[in-house]
């Protein structure tokens, strides 16, 4: 996709978040539609915290005055854009992922920009997409049919997910749906996975894309720092 964009200045297999967006609500992000409109109620003295999620199409950055970076990110998810004031220390922290083309969630404090009359997020923390499913997500969730388990798929789909054990909260479970009958089995606390997005797409390639789900703490993104 980012060669498509580089070469052709659009997507033409769409936007590259269109395929994340039920994903994202379910992260507790909000649209951007609207909030820059009135400024999601946000006036000085009036500021909320909330998330937000999208791609990353444009980055600068400038000298702050008490010394390091101060950057300012647009961010795009599929309908608006808005822009995001992140000072140095959390800049520094995370200027890894900060990057043109990144897909990012970020928590800050929504805002009124009295200089240019526009709504601004100032950013707290920031996490990309494997760093918020690591957080969030509970469990990961396998629908199989007999076709698929005859043919040897649960052997593959097991390596695939042995490759990404991990020390995490991010349970397996496989819901098996067969002829007048479905049992859902869960995988014992040693098969914990990282649910990154190359597991992600391994078991969507063995299994198909419905039959990987990924389901989240309700609970939306803390402001605490996290790396």
């Amino acid at each position: 996709m980012r060669g498509e964009k580089e070469t052709l200045g659009v997507y033409l297999t769409g936007h590259p978040i269109n395929r994340l967006k039920s994903e994202l609500e379910a992260l507790g992000a909000t649209r951007l539609r609207g909030l820059n409109e009135n400024g999601g109620g946000s006036r000085r003295g009036n500021e909320r915290a909330l998330t937000v999620a999208g791609l990353v199409v444009s980055l600068r950055t400038r000298n702050a005055n008490r010394g390091g970076r101060i950057a300012f990110v647009t961010l795009d998810d599929g309908d608006e854009r808005m822009e995001l004031r992140i000072f140095p220390e959390v800049y520094e922290q995370h200027r890894s992922l900060i990057v043109e083309d990144a897909i990012l969630l970020v928590r800050g404090s929504l805002g009124w920009d009295e200089f240019n009359q526009t709504t601004r997020l100032n950013v707290e923390r920031v996490l990309d997409l494997d760093g918020a499913r690591a957080e969030r997500a509970r469990r990961l969730q396998l629908r199989l049919n007999a076709r698929q388990c005859a043919a040897g798929v649960l052997r593959e789909l097991a390596g695939a997910l042995a490759e990404h054990r991990a020390d995490g909260r991010c349970a397996v479970w496989v819901e098996y749906v067969g002829s007048g009958a479905r049992v859902e089995l869960a995988f014992g606390s040693d098969w914990r996975v990282k649910p990154c997005e190359v597991l992600l797409r391994r078991l969507r390639e063995l299994a198909g894309a419905e039959a990987v789900r990924l389901r989240y703490d309700p609970q939306p993104l803390t402001d605490r720092n996290a790396s």
